[in-house]
């Protein structure tokens, strides 16, 4: 489940990645009604962990769809002043 959102993210935007996390979230919890309750620390943590991943996912999949952050121009500033020594 944890694998998903992570793979949505190689080809689809941020919208895509946080519905397929959504999906995935749904069918743990499903899993977890069927397969002993939702109460056991197994499942908990698995949801809660999966909840948290495809949140983190989609939001650097947004990130990264933002304009700068792919091109380079916001480290190519700094780097001549701090790599190179002054004159």
């Amino acid at each position: 489940m944890i694998a998903a959102p992570a793979i949505t993210a190689s080809f689809a935007g941020a919208g895509g990645t946080a519905v397929i996390g959504a999906l995935a979230v749904g069918a743990q919890i499903i899993i977890g009604v069927f397969h002993g309750g939702l109460m056991t620390a197994n499942h908990q943590a698995q949801i809660v962990a999966l909840i948290v991943i495809s949140g983190l996912v989609a939001s650097f999949r947004y990130a990264r769809a933002r304009p700068g952050w792919s091109s380079g121009t916001y480290g190519e500033r700094g780097w001549p002043r701090s790599v190179t020594p002054p004159y």
